[in-house]
């Protein structure tokens, strides 16, 4: 571990990344990438379009007997369940009535939509931050085939 990684930041692992390209502007352009991806999830959740489409999956579901608000809360009703472990017949039930209602409701199409929508805005609202992290990449790649050559 030593050699990998070290209190003086001289490890195998920093001289690594310094050989490659990887620097304070790759990772602070990489924070931005983060911070603006964040963003875009949070605009495309909020999309009038995805709250309407949540609420008639919360009705399809209610239809079914269900209570659960989006597919996120039903999702973390069985996240807790032993690994390796064959779902239940309550848990089988519950995903076939989700898939239903995600189905008659076309919630895949609105999500899918509504997150192309504010990843295309993400884009061009930021492309300058884009245009300097594909060059960071390109040279990094370069930097990484010289190396393994």
């Amino acid at each position: 571990m030593h050699a990998l990684i070290n209190e003086e930041n001289t490890g195998c692992i920093d001289q690594a990344d310094a050989r490659l390209g990887y620097g304070d502007t790759w990772f602070s352009a990489m924070g931005a990438y983060e911070k603006i991806r964040d963003d875009a999830d949070a605009k495309a959740l909020a999309a009038n379009k995805v709250r309407q489409v949540m609420q008639q999956w919360e009705a399809c579901m209610s239809n079914r007997g269900y209570a659960n608000r989006d597919p996120r809360e039903l999702v973390g009703k069985y996240a807790d369940r032993q690994a390796g472990t064959s779902p239940d017949t309550a848990e089988q039930k519950a995903a076939m009535a989700d898939a239903a209602c995600k189905v008659s409701t076309g919630f895949m199409q609105i999500i899918r939509e509504s997150y192309t929508e504010a990843e295309r805005q993400a884009v061009l609202d930021n492309q300058a931050t884009m245009d300097q992290i594909k060059q960071l990449s390109e040279t990094i790649y370069a930097n990484a085939k010289r190396e393994l050559a």
